[in-house]
């Protein structure tokens, strides 16, 4: 776009609402015709479009526009065909929060000058959700919704369509529906040159034009995502395209100056000005389009940051603080921003505008649940903040991570020791298809997903456990959870029982002992973690706040539930 273009030839032609009825918490798009524009759509140095929307009550939320090439997608002979449609035009996704009538004002502004707007209203009907995720206000250490009900997120990573899968994103429906039919609510999507991206060599750092396909193939994914009740944990960029060594693509990335870009080494992406105004574009973008949906659960600016060549922990920091604060700014929705590296003591940890803190880990460790609890509950005590475990295996390898368990043990451990022992969701595979799908271990969502809906995450007295688990010298086991002044929320593991060591045990006569129940008749339920069983094992007193439950046998781990109860009177019951 050049600044010799009169701004009164910018015109809005038309502001359209692609569906007739907007309701409250779901997405409403808008068409915007515009004429008298020459340059570039993709750059906002150029041209921005935004749409100011006011609510019955005067509360003024801006979105960013964006520019659109609308697609025909389908399943032709097992491969999927994307088929271009009409011409390329911007667009506007808004989600209201209230019924009743609105008002907005669609500003257009060339080369940092007002150019044109125009004002129109619509009608937002009643509908009951959930909201958006953000951190719970009760319990800082959680998720929540803006009803108040807490998010657990249970699920895997998802990264991308397999290179041979001719079905490429069609193979999210059968992912997610196999997640979501076992309780599993969380996908980590990454925006990679092989997948999702929108920026690499066939496009360019400022028009995406060549990757209007894939914008598209994401759109569908966030679509099928609110189908499925699964919320997805966005990777904007990851370490290959700025690392010479781990995952190379550095000789490929066009923010190289070899590619010409503005970099001469990859490092310099944290502190050169040009870089800088790449990635605030490319994040505009990103909220534009995909900010309006509730079934986004965060922002992840980059995936394992650590393996750039020449990492810089200080400038990483910086940086990652710069850009949070840009997705803050124009992220009218306020959605979770983190980021990751596989340094547990990385720098990026400290940056107040993450909301979170994403930790992985790849090491072999026999006792899995007590290491995975170990590490989020320090970075829990050093940062005050959530943790999520968002990627964790075995070994770096797919076929590797086969041979050492091929019946799915670390996977179930890391599942259960993720929501249990101090993080803020389960521990989330990476393997996804060459070892959760060839394996078919969805179920062990299942269980999972049950004992955690019945944990009062948001009680005003939740804590970590505080008791113990008593046993004989050859029934070492731990126990690991939550109490309230009212219930005691335990997973218990056998220590002996791992993926170098299979064996099942039967261990009997363990108990677990502690304070700070109030006084009152409790009830003891077992949830068995590998089929949901549920049993009301028996009733017992708790006087002066101290306890000591013996519990039924179990094998390999098992779920408890302890709660305060008004009669006394139990039933033996299944489900």
């Amino acid at each position: 776009m050049s600044a010799e273009i009169p701004f009164q030839t910018i015109k809005i032609v038309s502001v359209s609402l692609l569906e007739p009825d907007a309701v409250v918490l779901k997405k409403a798009e808008w068409s915007i015709e515009l004429i008298g524009f020459t340059g570039n759509p993709f750059d906002s140095r150029q041209i921005q479009v935004d749409v100011d929307y006011v609510s019955p009550d005067g509360v003024c939320k801006t979105v960013p526009a964006f520019w659109y090439k609308d697609f025909k997608r389908e399943l032709l002979n097992g491969s999927e065909v994307l088929h271009p449609q009409g011409i390329e035009h911007w667009r506007v996704r808004f989600t209201p929060h209230l019924d009743g009538e609105w008002r907005y004002e669609v500003r257009v502004t060339v080369d940092c000058s007002a150019a044109q707007i125009k004002s129109g209203s619509f009608h937002v009907a009643k509908w009951v959700g959930k909201g958006f995720i953000h951190v719970s206000k009760v319990n800082q250490t959680r998720f929540a919704f803006e009803d108040g009900s807490t998010y657990v997120p249970i699920g895997e990573n998802n990264g991308w369509w397999a290179s041979d899968n001719g079905k490429r994103s069609y193979i999210y429906e059968t992912w997610f529906e196999k997640m979501a039919s076992n309780g599993a609510n969380y996908s980590r999507i990454w925006m990679c040159s092989w997948g999702f991206g929108l920026i690499w060599q066939d496009s360019g750092l400022y028009d995406y034009t060549n990757r209007l396909d894939r914008a598209y193939q994401l759109d569908c994914l966030f679509n099928l995502a609110e189908q499925q009740g699964i919320y997805l944990q966005l990777a904007l960029f990851h370490h290959g395209p700025f690392s010479k060594k781990v995952n190379p693509q550095w000789d490929q990335n066009p923010f190289n100056c070899e590619n010409g870009g503005p970099l001469k080494e990859p490092n310099e992406l944290f502190t050169h000005p040009e870089a800088k105004e790449i990635v605030k574009n490319y994040l505009r973008y990103l909220v534009a389009r995909y900010g309006y949906s509730t079934n986004l659960f965060c922002w992840e600016l980059f995936n394992e940051i650590n393996w750039m060549t020449d990492y810089d922990q200080a400038e990483s920091a910086k940086w990652h603080s710069e850009m949070a604060s840009v997705l803050h700014q124009l992220d009218p929705y306020h959605h979770l921003v983190s980021s990751s590296s596989t340094l547990l003591d990385d720098r990026i940890h400290s940056v107040d505008e993450h909301d979170f803190i994403n930790i992985h880990s790849y090491e072999a460790f026999s006792n899995l649940p007590a290491e995975v609890a170990k590490m989020q509950q320090e970075k829990l005590s050093q940062h005050g903040k959530p943790v999520l475990l968002s990627e964790i295996g075995i070994s770096g390898s797919p076929i590797t991570t086969q041979e050492l368990d091929p019946e799915g043990i670390h996977f179930h451990q890391s599942l259960w020791s993720g929501v249990f022992g101090g993080g803020t969701g389960s521990g989330m595979t990476w393997w996804w298809d060459s070892y959760i799908e060839n394996n078919n271990l969805y179920t062990h969502y299942a269980s999972l997903a049950k004992m955690s809906d019945k944990v009062p995450w948001q009680d005003q007295s939740f804590s970590l456990w505080k008791g113990e688990v008593v046993s004989s010298a050859q029934f070492n086991c731990s126990g690991y959870g939550y109490q309230t002044d009212t219930g005691i929320y335990l997973w218990l593991a056998d220590d002996s029982y791992h993926y170098l060591n299979p064996s099942v045990r039967e261990l009997h006569e363990v108990r677990i002992k502690g304070m700070g129940l109030t006084a009152g008749s409790y009830s003891l339920l077992s949830i068995d973690p590998y089929n949901g069983e549920e049993i009301i094992c028996n009733s017992f007193l708790v006087e002066q706040g101290c306890y000591e439950v013996v519990l039924p046998s179990w094998r390999r781990d098992m779920a408890f539930v302890i709660e305060k109860q008004q009669k006394s009177t139990f039933l033996r019951r299944k489900s």
